[in-house]
């Protein structure tokens, strides 16, 4: 009798007798195994080595088992020993190892060190944990399937990340998955289904799964990691648990095709920042959910820290923030269509990293109130078609990159005299600048400026005596289109 394993990576559950395509593969694992198994019970998985393979290392475990056929002879060799390098015989064929050791764990980052030559690992029923990454986090794997002899054993799929090799369905039977176990495997394709059962879906457990095509989440689980489905952009719709308490950090950001609506269920309590960032849901539902969060111009906040988290895509005219904001969060309102001015208001303490990253739209002026103190990285990056920045008392940093290719912005640059620190190309790429930089001639905190000042800045430039570093970075720190008419440092 053979062992019929169910498949449960890259195919549909097996339907026997079929079993993958036996002819179409360098050797029959299932009946391999089989027949060794039959007298060595504690056997945990057998692969299958590429023909072109010229060894094969493994550190892991206690006995070994390879075969091969060369001139038409099969070939079987013990090796007891608890490392083995095996040097193939050139030219032969039908290649395997059995792996005999006390691990519950078939994880082959720390057991197969030449994962790019193998296509097939069939585990036995002793395995109860399995992991594909490979070397250098699953960047080298090419191993395509995993066959299994008893799935109900397996409690975790771990680390699988960037193995491009498996494809078509995923169908899990875990109940405690771990971080990154399927990040980037882009081969992935059909509906993701997370068992009942799950209460967690780990930090980048699914990140840039592109090829999945819809998500099903059931009402177990209470905990969605960061970046847990970034860039899944098969998705069209999004229906979160019942039971759903926490969303991690950009958990389904750049899930550019979800259209349905954003629905936060009664019993979640935190919402991280950029969750749902550059997603376009066709409305902000907050109604179970009302003493934590609540929805003003179609930005939704969150009452614990009085933050503004997502601000919906598709709408235009100018956008008003509630006048006991605090902070606006990261990616809060990336690749918004809002049109017109934007005025920050008074009481706003922070706009964090890609608040307005890529509003094209925004045509006017940007006001920054007093009440402002930092600017994130990136938080005007692209923001190809504002025409002003107002900056006020009180403004402490201007984070990298902050106005990077704002290409129409054409103004004179005034910095508070609160100023301390200018990062790295936060006005690079000013196409249209013309006007003046001016530094407070009193300012006593400005100490650093980071390089980037790619404009065609006119007038004089004046660097005050408190400035202790000037960073050149890639690109000298000012550049013009024009010569200033004079620099002058004002030494203390």
């Amino acid at each position: 009798m053979l062992y019929h394993p169910k498949r449960i990576l890259g195919f549909e559950p097996y339907v026997a007798p079929t079993g993958f395509d036996r002819k179409a593969q360098p050797v029959d694992i299932y009946d391999v195994f089989e027949r060794y198994y039959k007298n060595h019970r504690t056997a945990r998985y057998i692969f299958s080595v590429k023909d072109t393979a010229s060894k094969t290392i493994l550190n892991q475990g206690t006995t070994y088992r390879y075969g091969y056929t060369s001139g038409g002879t099969d070939y079987i060799v013990d090796h007891y020993t608890s490392t083995l390098t095996i040097t193939w015989v050139s030219g032969s064929t039908k290649r395997w190892v059995i792996v005999n050791n006390t691990s519950t764990a078939m994880q082959e980052a720390s057991v197969l060190n030449t994962c790019t030559y193998i296509d097939w690992i069939y585990c036995g029923d002793k395995i109860n944990k399995i992991s594909t990454a490979g070397i250098g986090g699953g960047s080298s794997s090419l191993v395509k399937y995993i066959h299994i002899h008893k799935v109900d054993n397996i409690t975790e799929f771990s680390y699988h990340s960037y193995n491009n090799q498996l494809t078509g369905n995923l169908h899990l039977s875990v109940n405690s998955p771990s971080t990154q176990q399927f990040r980037g495997c882009t081969g992935l394709s059909g509906d993701l289904i997370i068992p009942s059962g799950v209460t967690t879906i780990p930090s980048y457990g699914f990140n840039g799964c592109s090829g999945l095509a819809g998500l099903t989440i059931p009402d177990t689980v209470t905990s969605i990691g960061e970046n847990a489905f970034v860039s899944c952009t098969g998705f069209t719709s999004l229906t979160l648990s019942s039971n759903l308490t926490t969303i991690g950090t950009y958990a389904f950001g750049g899930c550019t095709n979800i259209t349905t609506s954003l629905v936060i269920p009664a019993n979640v309590t935190s919402i991280g920042e950029g969750a749902f960032a550059y997603v376009p849901f066709s409305s902000i539902d907050v109604s179970a959910n009302p003493t934590r969060y609540h929805v003003h111009d179609d930005v939704m906040y969150q009452e614990s820290n009085h933050m503004a988290i997502y601000s919906r895509k598709g709408n235009t005219g100018t956008i008003t923030f509630e006048s006991d904001t605090l902070y606006i969060g990261s990616y809060c309102c990336a690749s918004n269509s809002r049109t017109g001015d934007l005025s920050i208001p008074s009481g706003v303490l922070a706009i964090n990293s890609y608040a307005f990253n890529s509003c094209k739209s925004f045509n006017g002026s940007v006001t920054i109130s007093g009440t402002v103190t930092s600017i994130g990285d990136y938080a005007f990056t692209n923001c190809e078609n504002i025409l002003s920045i107002v900056f006020s008392e009180g403004l402490e940093t201007i984070g990298a990159s902050a106005f990077r290719t704002c290409i129409k912005l054409n103004c004179n640059l005034i910095f508070p005299d609160s100023l301390i620190t200018i990062g790295i190309n936060a006005f690079e790429g000013l196409s249209s600048m013309v006007g003046s930089i001016t530094f407070g001639t009193s300012a006593s905190n400005l100490t650093t400026i980071g390089s980037g000042f790619s404009c065609a800045f006119t007038g004089e430039l004046y660097i005050p005596p408190s400035v202790t570093t000037i960073d050149t970075g890639t690109y000298p720190t000012f550049r013009w289109n024009n010569n200033p008419s004079s620099i002058t440092f004002m030494y203390k």
